[in-house]
């Protein structure tokens, strides 16, 4: 049986009249909303620039605390110490001391190698 040549089912001119004003009702709203948003995005874009967060930001940024690094150099710190100064140019001495012996009887182990000279 064909439901739309029916007089039971189908809609009085009235009711369409009422189904299309309530769709063009719903569009329009839409359609305002739509027009909201971007007058609202424009007036942030004027308030703050060209720079306008449209992401998400971390709630939990670093602490700046934990970014902080004593770059003061040791010999610096050292130097205020007149004794513990002299204890690291004696020791950075004898350092240098050690590793001269270390490339001299290499040299003399292997006289060929030439990379040594530059030691």
């Amino acid at each position: 049986r064909n439901t739309w040549s029916s007089q039971e089912s189908a809609p009085t001119f009235a009711e369409l009249f009422e189904i299309n004003n309530l769709k063009a009702q719903a569009q329009a709203k839409d359609t305002e909303k739509v027009l909201v948003i971007t007058d609202l995005k424009e007036q942030l874009d004027k308030l703050k620039g060209k720079a306008v967060l449209t992401k998400a930001v971390s709630l939990n940024p670093i602490d700046p605390e934990l970014l902080k690094v004593d770059v003061t150099p040791v010999v610096l710190k050292l130097g205020k110490n007149r004794t513990a100064h002299t204890d690291y140019i004696r020791h950075t001495q004898e350092e240098a001391a050690t590793l001269r012996k270390i490339v001299e009887s290499e040299r003399l182990l292997s006289p060929l190698n030439t990379s040594l000279d530059y030691a």
